[in-house]
């Protein structure tokens, strides 16, 4: 659904605690180089709050009793925007059979709803 930047959205709402969350997986990721990059694009239906972006670095312990390295954070506002992270030291997200967990918190929107239209993971 959101490999490909194509208008079909993924559509996570307000959470009771008033935040937004949307948690994901790579699969049989094998990195080739010394940096990838975690591409999103995405909208908010209301601005406000920072939007965050994780990755689980398995380096740390195995799941989920390990640490979640921030990539980024960003205001939050509306209309679509897209944003490339780099992922320095790749193989520290990678586990033993190639998954790559991802998490993307919006705390302090006050509601809303995070609209993900892509998520890439490009080794570089």
């Amino acid at each position: 659904e959101v490999l490909h930047s194509d208008g079909i959205n993924l559509t996570c709402t307000t959470r009771g605690d008033g935040s937004i969350r949307a948690e994901g997986v790579f699969r049989l990721v094998t990195p080739n180089g010394s940096s990838m990059t975690l591409n999103l694009k995405r909208s908010y239906t209301t601005a406000g709050g920072t939007e965050r972006v994780y990755l689980y670095d398995w380096s740390s312990w195995s799941f989920p009793y390990g640490n979640w390295i921030e990539l980024g954070a960003t205001p939050v506002s509306l209309g679509a925007w897209t944003t490339a992270f780099p992922v320095s030291d790749p193989t520290r997200f990678v586990d033993f059979d190639g998954s790559v967990y991802v998490l993307i918190v919006n705390s302090g929107s006050g509601g809303g709803s995070l609209n993900l239209d892509q998520i890439q993971l490009v080794d570089r």
